[in-house]
């Protein structure tokens, strides 16, 4: 058997994103210079090779089966994060391995995370792609940015003295209807500019050109220091079920980049990788225990934040889409995003959040059914959760919506020379 080395995968990898557009990074010396390989990853890598390797003494067996010792050395990460996400997908396949409920058709190697600079606005979520006998789990960089933002603006929306799961408790979690979050000012802000985040362009970057300028914009706040416990969970579960659903893609040997003509058989191909990916989710749930200690919540009120999160995620960042469009309409100027894939994105992601609604239900009455705790506490929490969740959609589409005509046509103006 050849061995897959990281020569092959940087070759491979640089291949698919020359043909499909995967990351305007690739390929281009001066960006990838000042975006990968920097000091910061360099020095954060090697204690994310260790807690890797703490998964490989755990499942030594399925690493004795599977061809994956490149992944133990730094030369084939771009960027720390991604040797975090394989660590994680190793987690989720390890574990499959050792079930004795794994279908024996699925193939559980040639899985590669790499991490993608891309620039637009509709690429939010991870993909799956296979090329040349090999699976990438390709995350954008701004995935973890949206998330990010959007659970803010929620947990800052939803109203409350309380931080964290208190919160939830406190009042009817309409919040402040006429206040626009200021992390959701933020992300707003990004998708109106995403034509000028190719990292090799030079000069101020167009959204501080925009904060400085347009009032409206300018309290708009990224996301730092460390997050809370809720905010927290909620991530951390959304993560790694996005990564299983990605991961359940190449097991039933899905295509990623070809999409089917017909909506209802792509929303049937996500819902088949999204039963696979929940499978993936709670046979590996163990690990997550320890990371989970401080939420008010049973093992399978644990389990559920997964799929919920990230049903309602993809659900939130349609939605900010919609507004904004409709906000660029009204101003007179091209959103930057194409429509039509919009309203694609749209239709599906409500497709999936009914199906998610509808498994999660059925897992939930067999699980319980099965001896599962499940208390009447975790059942308000999740209950309350999901309805503050989908009502804030509604102040989604409001506020993107209410975005100021002349706000929209400057912030679009600002990356009118890089289009």
């Amino acid at each position: 058997m050849t061995r897959l080395t990281p020569e092959r995968i940087e070759r491979v990898w640089a291949e698919a994103a020359a043909k499909y557009g995967l990351d305007p990074v690739v390929n281009d010396r001066r960006a990838s210079a000042a975006l990968f390989r920097q000091p910061y990853d360099l020095e954060s890598l090697p204690a994310t090779l260790a807690a890797m390797e703490i998964v490989r003494e755990k499942t030594p067996a399925f690493f004795d089966a599977h061809d994956y010792d490149w992944a133990f050395g730094p030369a084939v990460w771009q960027k720390s994060l991604e040797a975090n996400y394989q660590s994680r997908s190793f987690q989720h396949l390890s574990m499959l391995h050792r079930s004795p409920f794994r279908d024996p058709a699925w193939q559980l190697d040639k899985v590669v995370v790499r991490y993608a600079f891309q620039t637009d606005a509709l690429t939010a979520s991870p993909f799956h792609l296979e090329h040349d006998g090999l699976h990438f789990i390709t995350v954008p960089f701004v995935f973890n940015e949206t998330l990010m933002l959007l659970f803010a603006a929620f947990l800052e929306t939803i109203g409350g003295q309380s931080v964290g799961w208190a919160a939830l408790e406190e009042g009817d979690g309409s919040g402040d209807g006429t206040r626009i979050s200021s992390y959701l000012k933020h992300l707003l802000l990004r998708m109106l500019t995403t034509d000028g985040f190719h990292p090799s362009v030079p000069g101020e970057p167009p959204m501080d050109v925009v904060k400085r300028e347009v009032a409206w914009f300018a309290d708009a706040e990224e996301v730092e220091g460390a997050p809370g416990p809720l905010r927290d969970h909620l991530t951390m579960s959304l993560v790694d079920y996005a990564l299983a659903h990605e991961l359940g893609h190449r097991l039933l040997d899905h295509r990623g980049v070809t999409r089917l003509a017909d909506l209802d058989a792509r929303v049937a191909a996500e819902i088949h990788a999204d039963r696979v990916g929940f499978h993936l989710f709670t046979t590996s749930w163990g690990w997550r225990d320890e990371l989970m200690d401080d939420a008010p919540l049973g093992q399978l009120a644990r389990i559920m934040l997964g799929p919920l999160g990230f049903a309602i995620f993809e659900r939130w960042y349609a939605g900010a889409l919609s507004g904004l469009a409709a906000a660029c309409l009204k101003a007179g100027v091209e959103p930057g995003f194409d429509l039509a894939s919009l309203e694609t994105r749209r239709q599906e992601s409500e497709a999936r959040m009914r199906a998610t609604f509808e498994a999660m239900a059925t897992h939930q009455a067999q699980s319980i059914a099965k001896g599962a705790s499940f208390t009447e506490d975790d059942n308000r929490r999740i209950d309350r959760l999901t309805r503050r969740m989908v009502a804030f959609l509604g102040n989604i589409l409001q506020q993107a919506g209410s975005v100021p005509p002349e706000a929209v046509r400057r912030a679009r103006r600002v990356t009118e020379p890089l289009i």
